[in-house]
């Protein structure tokens, strides 16, 4: 009777196609005279197959005409990666063919040649029984073969065996063959003895993995061309005819553009199972990429030749497809000051297919609001140099943005997009950082393309912060008008109807004046006309030239701007003027309400309306409109009996970068390039009696002296 022998496998679960080692099992099987123990076979451990672990054969590039892709290569042992056969590690050898060699004294013969070796569920053993030979000195040597595919013809030689293999076209069909050779060996009577059967991969293996970065797109075919399909294996050794063919895996293969690096682009079924060789001069690799993003069809080859697959391991091409379009920045903005700024840059989006979006997004390191707009969609007042933050309507502040948002978005190519970026204020102690980034969508981060703009912060002296770059910025003080402009509103009506009376127009225009701040030198009058009621506005810039004692203090800038603001800030813009120019008919918008009167007639108009004076009414080289321009203003619409105009505003409230008072000038620091400014060069925002005011020195000069301008902020 058989002793039950138990199978026993050893899982090596981090290999996939491991070598295996087959193992003869004796048995106390009871045998005819003459003949020893049966030889049987049995499954008892996986062991590697020769080699290195790990090694990076190199890296090379795959191109076209339009880019390069840098591939790189490495060769690992076949059992240390994965199944490079048809099965899971876990599964075995099921089924094998062995020969055996009978050692007697000098002379070798075949002992049986080619028997199949199954499964018998607890041993593995040829269909017909074979036993260890008897007599002294008598030994069995054994060869093994895991599988004979197609195109393999085995031939037993005197010792061992010559294999002549030609491997089939698809990877699919092409099995992990592995062969053992044992030494003479003779287990007669040994209980349990089994025979060493180490399994080797004499194939060679050759896979592809995801790169560090592919693009969404579709893998259509990968080709390996000049490649030796035909040799012969004997005494260890593989000897390579000289014909060459082609291989393709064209099962197509969707990548994402987000695939981790090192992950299977195929099933293990389609790794290829080649013979071991260096490749010659025409062998080449090449994949077919149509690329979603471009809209295009991608052939990208290499040469291989020179490369060696080696025996019994596996060869990895780890494909990376770079992006086939172009993101560049046009346009290096300056380095920016603290106060509210704005620049500009210029983007490009070249390659990509007419559907493809892009996104540009703005991000400050301090999470500071930064904004983009595309030129073409800012506003006229923001061109005009005012850094305009939110949308107003009748002087209240409403929750929406008229200088964009963080990001904009478009689709197709682009070619210098001009691009307007708004930046807050920096009233902290460090610099800030704006990073803008311009990526396409769907395709992998390391494809975007970056710029930073940095932004400076206050030189502080203790409390108050200063410019730190001098934008070499001039004007004069201001304040010294010669011009009166009236407006006439010439539609007449009737005082009875309320939605349409001459009192509630006025009433409407006298809230603007409000809004404006133009209280000072604006006033709206009503007037019989013939039928009806007309009304005008005078705006008399002469009644801003006393300041009186608006403006007086040497000490504290910041108060001395805000008196001139409310005083007359809207002036200097012309705002106000403008909210009036803008104005519609209330019966018919298509007409301007409000239409200059140049000279008062006499037949019609009362003698108490003035005429229109054309004289200085306005300089934008004023230093108030200077340094208010350092500051955010609101994008105000204010609506008179359905009739709407839209300008620029600034609340007294709102100011933070003021002109520095007279006497806050001895605490100026000196700046980057370490000569220290001169406050006797720049304008204060302390006014003197008469047409005069004070420079930082303390000097009074005329008001149209042209100076430079300085600004500064407190502490938040």
């Amino acid at each position: 009777m058989h002793k039950k022998i138990e199978k026993k496998l050893k899982y090596l679960l981090t290999c996939v196609a491991p070598a295996l080692l087959l193992a003869a099992c004796a048995e106390d099987t009871p045998v005819d005279t003459g003949r020893g123990s049966g030889i049987v076979f049995g499954i008892s451990e996986a062991v590697m197959s020769r080699g290195e672990a790990s090694s990076v054969a190199g890296h090379f590039d795959l191109c076209n005409h339009a880019d390069t892709v840098r591939v790189r290569c490495t060769v690992e042992d076949i059992a240390v990666v994965k199944a490079a056969g048809r099965g899971e590690p876990a599964t075995g050898i099921k089924d094998f063919r062995a020969w055996a060699y009978l050692h007697d004294g000098g002379t070798v013969k075949p002992f049986f040649s080619g028997e199949p070796v199954s499964d018998k569920g607890t041993y593995w053993a040829t269909d017909q029984n074979y036993y260890w030979p008897t007599l002294a000195g008598q030994r069995l040597a054994f060869t093994a073969l895991s599988v004979l595919p197609d195109g393999m013809t085995v031939d037993a030689r005197q010792q061992g065996v010559s294999i002549q293999y030609t491997i089939a076209s698809q990877a699919a069909a092409q099995p992990d063959v592995m062969l053992a050779e044992t030494e003479p060996v003779n287990g007669n009577g040994i209980p349990d003895y089994r025979v060493p059967l180490r399994f080797k991969h004499i194939c060679a293996a050759v896979c592809f993995k995801t790169g560090n970065q592919l693009m969404p797109g579709t893998i259509e075919k990968i080709t390996l061309s000049g490649i030796h399909d035909t040799g012969t294996y004997a005494d260890g050794v593989w000897s390579i005819a000289g014909n060459v063919r082609s291989f393709s895996l064209d099962t197509s293969v969707e990548t994402t553009g987000n695939e981790t690096a090192g992950s299977d682009l195929y099933q293990p079924y389609n790794t290829f199972m080649f013979l071991p060789q260096v490749l010659g001069p025409d062998a080449r690799l090449e994949v077919v990429f149509n690329d979603k993003t471009s809209g295009t069809t991608r052939t990208l080859s290499a040469s291989l030749a020179g490369q060696e697959w080696p025996m019994g391991r596996i060869t990895t091409y780890h494909i990376g497809i770079s992006p086939d379009f172009g993101l560049e920045f046009n346009v290096a903005p300056p380095v920016q000051d603290a106060h509210y700024v704005m620049c500009n840059t210029a983007v490009s989006v070249r390659g990509v297919a007419a559907n493809a979006r892009w996104t540009l997004t703005a991000k400050a390191d301090d999470g500071a609001d930064v904004t983009i707009q595309r030129e073409t969609d800012v506003n006229e007042y923001a061109r005009l140099g005012f850094w305009l933050d939110k949308r107003m309507s009748n002087g209240v502040v409403q929750d929406e943005s008229v200088r964009g948002t963080s990001m904009i978005s478009g689709v197709g190519n682009v070619e210098n997009l001009d691009v307007r970026v708004f930046i807050p204020e920096n009233a902290g102690d460090g610099e800030r950082g704006i990073t803008l980034t311009l990526h396409v969508d769907g395709t992998p981060e390391s494809t975007a393309v970056t710029q930073t703009i940095t932004q400076l912060h206050p030189v502080w002296n203790g409390s108050a912060g200063w410019e730190q770059i001098d934008d070499n910025e001039s004007g004069i003080y201001g304040f010294c008008y010669t011009a009166r402009h009236v407006y006439v509103y010439n539609n007449t009506h009737p005082d009875v109807w309320p939605s349409y009376t001459a009192s509630k127009i006025i009433s409407q225009v006298t809230n603007m004046v409000t809004n404006y701040n133009a209280g000072s030198y604006a006033e709206v009058i009503k007037y019989w006309w013939k039928t009806g009621y007309r009304n005008y506005v005078d705006i008399d810039y002469r009644k801003l030239n006393t300041l009186d004692n608006k403006s007086k203090s040497t000490t504290d800038g910041l108060q001395n701007t805000r008196d001139l603001v409310t005083f007359g800030g809207t002036a200097i813009s012309k705002n106000f003027e403008e909210a009036i120019k803008e104005m519609r008919r209330v019966t018919d918008t298509s007409v301007l309400a409000y239409s200059p009167k140049n000279e008062r007639n006499p037949d019609s108009d009362p003698s108490s309306m003035p005429n229109w004076i054309d004289g200085v009414e306005i300089n934008e080289r004023q230093a108030l409109a200077i340094v208010l321009k350092k500051n955010r203003y609101f994008l105000n619409t204010s609506t008179v009996e359905g009739s709407a105009s839209t300008t620029p505003l600034i609340r007294p409230e709102d100011i933070e970068w003021y002109m520095p008072a007279s006497g806050q000038f001895a605490g100026m620091p000196g700046w980057y390039d370490g000569v220290a400014a001169t406050p006797g060069d720049y304008w204060s925002s302390t006014a003197a009696t008469g047409t005069n005011s004070y420079i930082g020195s303390g000097m009074a000069l005329p008001r149209t002296t042209v100076k430079n301008i300085r600004v500064m902020r407190n502490r938040p």
